[in-house]
């Protein structure tokens, strides 16, 4: 059972660790683009 939690919260880490990646990889314009589109929604 901890195994398995174990596994899923490292998942999650690497997760976020990826959109950390992708974020400093893309422009602060496209960046900004995403952010508005999120507030409109």
């Amino acid at each position: 059972m901890t195994l398995g939690l174990d596994e899923r919260a490292s998942q999650r880490i690497k997760a976020r660790r990826r959109d950390a990646n992708e974020v400093s990889n893309t422009s602060s314009a496209e960046i900004a683009q995403r952010l508005r589109k999120l507030m409109t929604e």
